[in-house]
C-alpha cells in the first residue's frame, strides 16, 4: 500500500474503501443533493407569494368590514377616497397602498326611461390592495 493511503475497514478481514474513494462518494452525494435542493427554491418562493397574498387579502377584508359597518350616510362617495379611508398596509417591511372607492350603483338594472339611473340607496364599496380587489354593497334599508 502506498504511503499516505489509508483503508477504512468494515469488519475484520474485509477489503475496505480508501479515504479518497470515501471523499469522492461524499462529494458526488453533495453535488446531487444540492441539485435537488434547487428544485425546492421555486416552491419556497411560491409559498412566500401565497402568504403575502393571503395577508394582503386579510388586510383588504378588514378594511371592507370596517367600511360596511359604517352607517350608510357616513360612507362618502369617491374614487379613491382620501385617508383615513385609503391608507397603506405593510408586509415584510414593504408598504402596499390600500385604496377604497365608493360609488352609487344601479340596483334594479332597468333600462326603461326613469329607471336605470344609479340608486341613491345603494353604494358599492371597493377595496384594492396590490391588485387584489374586493367589492361589497351597502344599502340604506
Amino acid at each position: 500500500m502506498a504511503q499516505g493511503m489509508y483503508l477504512i475497514h468494515c469488519g475484520s478481514g474485509k477489503q475496505g474503501f480508501t479515504l479518497v474513494e470515501a471523499l469522492v462518494t461524499i462529494t458526488i452525494l453533495l453535488i446531487i443533493s444540492s441539485a435537488l435542493m434547487e428544485l425546492f427554491v421555486p416552491a419556497f418562493r411560491g409559498t412566500e407569494v401565497s402568504t403575502r397574498n393571503s395577508t394582503l387579502l386579510q388586510q383588504g377584508r378588514a378594511k371592507m368590514e370596517e367600511m360596511l359597518a359604517m352607517p350608510f350616510e357616513d360612507i362618502p362617495l369617491g374614487s379613491p377616497l382620501a385617508g383615513p379611508y385609503s391608507d397603506t398596509v405593510s408586509y415584510n417591511g414593504k408598504n402596499y397602498p390600500r385604496q377604497v372607492s365608493v360609488s352609487l350603483v344601479d340596483g334594479d338594472s332597468a333600462t326603461e326611461p326613469g329607471f336605470g339611473e344609479d340608486d341613491t340607496t345603494l353604494k358599492q364599496v371597493s377595496v384594492s390592495v396590490d391588485g387584489i380587489v374586493l367589492a361589497g354593497l351597502k344599502t340604506d334599508f
